[in-house]
């Protein structure tokens, strides 16, 4: 139990550390622990396993070394499977010097060394005999409860940490078909807009020709009028100068009302080719104003 007994002190005495450190650089109560109770298991198995490792050592630099390896290595494999299990990181050094993935960094295996040396001498000159005290005491049975307790702490969080994580995998899932309906909508969009480019070049090459020949037809109808007004004339005259009148002025005056009357025809004809030719240029005009817009 000995051991045991070690591994829930430095938990418990790692928990306040971590949330404590956290708290003052956030300036606000961080809790860190991934139990819901008052105890980070990542503290203690890295104080059991270096105490482990340096219990046959008595130099301070080798427990220094064999300290901030063991300690960094642990740190790596329980940062690694915590997000591979359950999607979550609890630390990262992305931004810190010498990393790796962020698990790792230097100036955190430096610090675990320094605490690899202070961890010997406190549990060798202070922690072990307060334990033993405690093992042969009356209320030894305690450290049976924080066993059931701390299983039952680390299913209840281990559950909990699966449903997070299938939260994490459904937001992704989310994310991921926004992303394809998004494409989808861009794709279909920019179809969307060749097809009316394609429309309106018809529409304006269907319309250029609807001019065109609607303007070819009332020219060619307004000038078949005229001419046959013209024709209608020359007769008129023909007729006249045929007749014989008792006097020539009348045959003269006659002549003159019926040209004076076709000229006003003719300058009608003039003025609606010319009314013709200015609406279909300014109806050109329009639809290519529109057509930019």
């Amino acid at each position: 139990m000995g051991y045991i007994n070690l591994f829930f002190f430095f938990s418990f005495l790692g928990f306040v550390w971590e949330t404590a450190w956290v708290s003052l650089n956030e300036k606000k109560f961080a809790n860190r622990g991934f139990l819901k109770g008052p105890i980070l298991p990542i503290y203690g198995f890295g104080a059991i396993s270096v105490i482990f490792s340096t219990r046959n050592l008595y130099n301070k630099l080798s427990i220094f070394i064999v300290g901030s390896i063991i300690a960094t290595i642990l740190e790596l494999i329980t940062g690694w499977a915590i997000e591979k299990l359950f999607k979550i990181r609890y630390w990262d050094y992305d931004e810190r010097f010498l990393n790796y993935k962020g698990y790792i960094c230097l100036r955190s295996s430096l610090f675990w060394g320094f605490i690899s040396i202070f961890l010997y001498d406190l549990t060798y000159k202070f922690v072990m005999p307060k334990i033993k005290i405690y093992e042969n005491s009356n209320i030894s049975f305690i450290s049976y409860i924080l066993i059931f307790l701390f299983l039952l702490d680390t299913y209840l969080s281990i559950k909990d940490a699966y449903g997070f994580r299938k939260l994490i995998e459904m937001e992704e899932k989310a994310e991921a078909y926004k992303k394809v309906l998004k494409e989808n909508l861009d794709q279909k969009r920019k179809n969307l807009d060749e097809k009316i480019d394609e429309i309106k070049d018809d529409s304006l090459e269907i319309r250029r020709e609807l001019e065109r020949n609607f303007s070819e037809n009332i020219k060619d109808y307004v000038k078949k009028s005229k001419d046959k007004e013209l024709r209608f004339r020359n007769r008129i005259l023909s007729l006249i100068e045929s007749y014989e009148f008792r006097k020539e002025e009348n045959k003269e005056r006659l002549i003159q009302i019926i040209n004076g009357y076709y000229k006003e025809r003719i300058k009608k004809y003039k003025k609606l080719e010319r009314n013709i030719s200015k609406l279909s240029k300014r109806n050109k005009l329009s639809y290519r104003f529109k057509n930019k817009d």
